[in-house]
């Protein structure tokens, strides 16, 4: 999730950046684009566009009609790891007792039992 945020970032400064650059503007914050210059503009952020499509349609897995539970599943079968199970909250309560058998559990560990 923290790649969408980076990746999202990178495109706010390469997509202004790259249009100053085709169309020959001086401000590469915010690039004027002269009415000639406007169809190089479109083919300019078209590309970026399929560029952008061609990852999704290569990259992108199926989600439809699945359920996270067997999204992840799928995704832990396709890295050969096993599947956690996914909840969308836990109880406070719940989350105690789980870390208080967490916490046993490593105290049996480190004693050698």
């Amino acid at each position: 999730m923290v790649s969408a945020y980076g990746f999202g970032v990178i495109g706010k400064i390469i997509g202004p950046l790259g249009l100053a650059l085709i169309v020959g503007s001086s401000n590469y914050l915010k690039p004027d684009v002269p009415l000639p210059q406007i169809p190089v503009a479109f083919l300019y952020l078209g590309s970026w566009f399929l560029m952008a499509g061609s990852v999704y349609y290569f990259f992108g897995i199926e989600t439809r009609g699945n359920s996270i539970e067997q999204i992840d599943r799928e995704l832990a079968e396709a890295n050969c790891q096993p599947a956690m199970p996914f909840r969308w909250w836990t109880p406070k309560i719940e989350g105690e007792r789980h870390a208080a058998r967490r916490t046993a559990a490593l105290h049996d560990r480190t004693r050698g039992s």
